[in-house]
């Protein structure tokens, strides 16, 4: 559990993911803290910066298009997708309410195979076939698949793991998860899905300050 020594902020966890709110701000013991959706929750010395850095940028969102997954992923991309899964399993931790956060994002012959985001279990997965920048678009195939067999949106770092991809073409997979053991350099916070969040030049395991560690496996 995330923690403000002497304040109990589930109420306001619960509260926050009932609302439209990307993040609420608590002040507690003349101190300000921001809580998000992703559980993190970090004391902020310049709140009215933070806002307008947040103001400042944008969300990527998703289109869902038609496609075949047969004709753009392999038996084998399959394979090394469970193969991670289960290999690391034991990173994507539940918390309190249930909710798995992380992901994983494999390289297939022609989209990305990911997991989904606001997910409670591995077990679904999601098709991204392109992440087009420009316009702050994420391309998921309508094929997604999860537990009620609906279709899923990706994870909310795939603009991120689209842009190292593609700098990095030696990438066959990131895994992300949080912990609180250092893997790499300490990048600055930007909420994830978002511009500021997504182009990094990176090239090797890093993390990414109140977010988490992020594995690129080649």
């Amino acid at each position: 559990m995330i923690e403000i020594k002497g304040l109990d902020i589930l109420p306001y966890y619960k509260e926050l993911l009932n609302s439209k709110k990307n993040y609420s701000v608590i002040n507690y013991n003349n101190k300000t803290y921001i809580l998000t959706k992703e559980y993190s929750c970090f004391e902020v010395d310049d709140l009215e910066k933070f806002e307008t850095d947040f103001k400042n940028d944008e969300f990527y969102s998703t289109n869902f298009i038609d496609g075949k997954i047969s004709e753009l992923v392999t038996s084998e991309d399959l394979l090394v997708y469970n193969h991670l899964l289960k290999r690391y399993k034991a990173y994507f931790i539940p918390n309190e309410l249930g909710l798995i956060f992380g992901c994983l994002a494999v390289r297939g012959k022609d989209c990305y195979i990911t997991t989904t985001r606001g997910k409670k279990d591995l077990l679904s997965m999601c098709f991204v076939k392109n992440v087009d920048h420009e316009n702050r678009k994420i391309q998921v195939l309508k094929q997604a698949i999860n537990t009620f067999g609906k279709e899923e949106k990706s994870t909310l770092n795939m603009p991120l793991l689209d842009y190292i991809f593609k700098t990095n073409p030696d990438v066959k997979a990131i895994i992300h998860y949080h912990s609180d053991k250092s893997v790499g350099p300490t990048l600055p916070y930007a909420f994830p899905g978002t511009v500021r969040d997504s182009i990094r030049n990176v090239n090797t395991n890093f993390e990414i300050e109140h977010h988490g560690q992020f594995i690129l496996i080649r």
